[in-house]
């Protein structure tokens, strides 16, 4: 919450979710190919508030490694600083 994280989850096969919403099939796989996942792979990947994306990786990820990954974020240390 103190992030202001928004996860997606979105397979290859059957429904996927975008925070508490659920994605069909069809928007799953627009997700995918959007963010340019290729068939079959596995991918971490961290999307800023500018829209830009800020990490890639096609393995599993310790949950401090991408909190640290924001903390360096410019808009994330002004929020911290207004704290």
């Amino acid at each position: 919450m103190d992030r202001d994280l928004l996860i997606a989850h979105v397979l290859e096969k059957g429904e996927g979710r975008l925070g508490n919403v659920r994605l069909n099939f069809g928007q799953a796989l627009s997700f995918r190919k959007h963010l340019s996942v290729p068939p079959g792979q596995f991918m971490v990947i961290l999307i800023g508030k500018d829209g830009g994306e800020k990490f890639r990786q096609d393995r599993n990820v310790e949950l401090k490694e991408i909190f640290n990954i924001i903390d360096a974020m410019p808009m994330r240390r002004q929020e911290m600083k207004k704290k």
